[in-house]
């Protein structure tokens, strides 16, 4: 079975807080989407799942 887990993801980019203790897992075979305003965080956090870019805390356990 394949799901994506979050776990305490903080990030910062500068002096603002992108992503602030963000936790979710997504199960297999479910369609997820991510939505907020821009400048809200959901590019950053795409990029930190996928390790293009790295969370300051927090982590994305073993890959799924």
């Amino acid at each position: 079975m394949v799901k994506i887990v979050v776990k305490n993801i903080t990030k910062k980019i500068g002096r603002k807080t992108v992503l602030d203790n963000v936790s979710f897992e997504v199960e297999s075979g479910t369609i997820t989407s991510i939505v907020g305003p821009a400048g809200a965080g959901k590019t950053t956090l795409l990029k930190i799942i996928a390790g293009v870019d790295y969370p300051d805390s927090g982590r994305i356990p073993d890959k799924w």
